[in-house]
């Protein structure tokens, strides 16, 4: 930390520290011997990105860029400005040589320290960035991209939607183009349901998951006020409730679906047609996923899930009330045919308690599964 070690102090221990690497740096990347094919090629690539390592290493020990001008003295001034062209330094490499998957990697973790740091004095910088990691991002690399905009908007919350107003639609547009719940159905291609590939399919819709829950619980929702990311939720709604089918094993049927699902519930039940694909879609997608032969209850993940879908419950009574709990009195008196357990099913329900009403969720599911 910067402490109370005086400003000059600083600024000579940091160059002093800082300089020689970044200018080393500098000069490799200029050599061009990282863009030949020749056998020195992975060797500067290392020494490159083990020096990103090490000045992301060395910020980490900056709590505060504040210090004081002298030994002794009460006015402090701000060195942020000697980190930020290091920044720019770092970003500068990565331009350059962002075909290199270790140093999209290293600088990716610079980054983070960076925003850290900066806070908002980086916002200018991070879509370029994003932009250019997600050129080269494969399906394993696109959700570490992904956390840069998670990051910033935990930190920074409502004032960060301009800044997510930039970058929502290219991130969104390129997880499309990577991948899809496709890429996760069982048996289509004969591959194990928890293949290395299927599970960087499914990390990635997590990543997406992840995002889509930043943004509606840290105060950025506002970002869907741009007319071109109005285009992009109904894309995404069919992505999520795609995902609710999905291998429990796979786990991006809570993150990316049903939690998704009862986010834009909260968000959105406002909008008279989304209504309608909530009580005749994803109600009834809610009663029909658990019924796939890999969704066995009695297993932890499958379980877990139904606390997830027991909370989607309990945001669609909140928001749509009666009105949900016709269809619901037609989904679960098919099944017991009874008034009585039908009664005792809503009147769970309607306590809005959702670990208690996961109960009564499991005990239906269990007849459903046992009446087919």
């Amino acid at each position: 930390t910067t402490g109370n070690v005086p400003y000059d102090d600083v600024l000579k221990y940091t160059y002093g520290v800082l300089t020689p690497i970044v200018t080393n740096m500098k000069e490799i990347v200029a050599s061009g011997v990282m863009a030949s094919t020749k056998a020195g090629a992975s060797g500067a690539v290392s020494v490159v990105s083990n020096q990103i390592t090490l000045i992301a290493a060395f910020c980490t020990g900056f709590h505060a860029t504040s210090c004081p001008v002298a030994a002794g003295s009460t006015e402090r001034r701000d060195v942020s400005d000697v980190f930020l062209n290091l920044a720019q330094e770092i970003l500068q490499v990565l331009e350059k040589t962002v075909q290199h998957q270790p140093i999209r990697e290293k600088a990716t973790t610079f980054l983070h320290r960076m925003i850290d740091m900066l806070g908002a004095k980086m916002f200018p910088a991070i879509p370029q960035v994003l932009n250019a990691l997600l050129g080269f991002a494969g399906p394993g690399e696109a959700p570490k991209a992904m956390r840069i905009p998670v990051q910033v908007m935990k930190k920074h919350k409502a004032s960060a939607v301009e800044l997510m107003c930039t970058v929502f639609k290219p991130l969104v547009e390129r997880f499309f183009q990577l991948t899809s719940p496709d890429y996760l159905q069982l048996n289509q291609t004969g591959k194990q349901v928890c293949s290395y590939e299927n599970k960087l399919h499914a990390d990635l819709q997590i990543g997406l998951g992840t995002l889509l829950a930043t943004v509606f619980c840290h105060e950025c929702v506002g970002l869907f006020h741009k007319p071109e990311n109005q285009a992009l939720l109904e894309p995404l709604l069919k992505n999520a409730m795609a995902c609710c089918v999905t291998h429990p094993e796979l786990q991006c049927n809570r993150v990316a679906g049903f939690q998704v699902l009862t986010e834009f519930v909260k968000v959105f039940h406002g909008i008279p047609d989304f209504k309608k694909t909530v009580l005749d879609g994803i109600v009834k997608l809610s009663f029909e996923a658990p019924m796939a032969p890999h969704f066995d209850i009695a297993e932890a993940r499958p379980f877990q899930a139904l606390l997830d879908i027991a909370n989607l419950h309990v945001a669609i009574y909140q928001c749509y009330g009666d009105e949900f709990l016709s269809v619901v009195r037609g989904i679960v008196q098919n099944v017991t045919h009874d008034e009585n357990s039908t009664n005792q099913f809503l009147a769970a329900l309607q306590k809005k308690e959702a670990k208690s009403y996961r109960d009564n969720l499991k005990v239906l599911f269990n007849a459903m599964k046992g009446a087919r």
